[in-house]
């Protein structure tokens, strides 16, 4: 499972979760998210014997959050975490931040 809008060193699969089911894996590219590289993370849910993929990503992020950097997933894969270690929360630097997804 690749991608198609990776780049170069954007670190796919730095951090995985998946539910209890199987049913949905969650992975991190900590440098990825677009040209800026705030990061992302890959949501990944089985259906009709193969993968669909969402790409998830702050909407505020900047290049170097780092988001994805950590990923987590629920038992029931019906909320997703990603953390953003690397980001500036207003004037303390690398303060960092975690999204929740449901």
């Amino acid at each position: 499972m690749t991608p198609s809008d990776l780049d170069a060193y954007d670190l796919f699969g730095c951090a995985l979760s998946m539910s209890a089911s199987g049913a949905r894996l969650v992975a991190g590219a900590y440098q990825g998210g677009g040209a800026a590289d705030p990061g992302a993370v890959y949501v990944y849910d089985a259906a009709g014997g193969g993968w669909s993929v969402a790409r998830l990503v702050a909407a505020d992020g900047v290049d170097g959050d780092a988001f994805g950097d950590s990923v987590a997933v629920s038992s029931d894969g019906s909320t997703i975490v990603g953390g953003a270690p690397l980001a500036d929360v207003g004037a303390n630097a690398h303060q960092g931040f975690v999204l929740v997804f449901r």
